[in-house]
């Protein structure tokens, strides 16, 4: 005779089931995984975030800009990705997640136009200034001292919006550095100043400021003014939390934050 089913199966299944129940319980009520604000993390904390591709330039700016918004605006994170603006064009091309753009010269953007990237036109939401930044105890005077032998000087490279402003500046003085080294954006090249390892760096008025009494300034006036244009990205251009960053971003309490950095409002 063959053997008589056995009834244990139904334990098992019914463990099972009471097992699955309280498994559900629980990821009901676990909180979001810690993170740096993936879309898990938003839905589970009920917190937005807006990430933004920024010019390095805005390493000070960005972080007073984020607090500002954040403060009259609850429940929304802005986080800034600071590259050489060239750099931050090229993620984009390449595919990169971002709902705003913020470059420091409008001739970066060419190489997205027409691409369906960006959504709109650019708004200029600031203007910065390059000067010529200096070791206080190099005796450097003016562009004409950057000739001299020994003296060495931090450049943007050329794709770079301040290496493009430093060559056309240096161009149009007749000045050739006796030495260069070429940094793939400001902050590199200030960082070359205040390591020591140059006498003189092209940077924007508002990085030089960040550096104190570290460096002295010397003011440019044939420089005239880079302006910083704005932009949603298709992506952002979907979310509404990211077109009211935009224009927070053209609007006076924005603009006083700017203007504490040392940016020029636009014209």
């Amino acid at each position: 005779m063959p053997p008589r089913p056995s009834r244990a199966v139904v334990l098992p299944v019914r463990a099972l089931s009471v097992a699955a129940a309280l498994l559900l319980t629980a990821c009901g009520s676990t909180p979001g995984s810690i993170g740096s604000g993936g879309p898990a993390t938003g839905r589970s904390t009920g917190q937005q975030t807006i990430t933004v591709f920024a010019a390095a330039s805005l390493t000070d700016v960005g972080p007073r800009l984020a607090a500002a918004y954040r403060a009259s605006h609850p429940g929304i994170e802005v986080r800034f990705n600071l590259a050489g603006s060239q750099a931050l064009v090229s993620q984009l091309i390449a595919g990169a997640d971002a709902d705003v753009l913020l470059t420091a010269d409008r001739q970066s953007l060419t190489p997205l136009m027409g691409t369906g990237i960006l959504a709109g036109d650019p708004t200029v939401v600031a203007v910065n200034h390059l000067v010529l930044a200096v070791d206080p105890a190099a005796g450097i005077r003016g562009l004409a001292d950057l000739a001299r032998s020994g003296v060495r000087t931090a450049i943007c490279q050329s794709a770079v919006p301040c290496g493009r402003v430093s060559r056309q500046v240096l161009e149009r003085a007749g000045v050739i550095p006796s030495a260069t080294t070429e940094e793939e954006n400001v902050r590199g090249a200030l960082t070359k100043l205040t390591s020591g390892q140059v006498q003189a760096a092209l940077v924007y008025r508002t990085d030089a400021t960040s550096a104190g009494s570290a460096v002295r300034i010397i003011d440019l006036p044939a420089a005239g003014g880079n302006p910083y244009p704005i932009a949603l990205t298709r992506t952002g251009a979907t979310r509404p939390e990211a077109a009211a960053f935009e224009r927070w971003l053209t609007g006076p309490e924005a603009r006083a934050v700017f203007a504490a950095a040392g940016f020029d409002a636009p014209s």
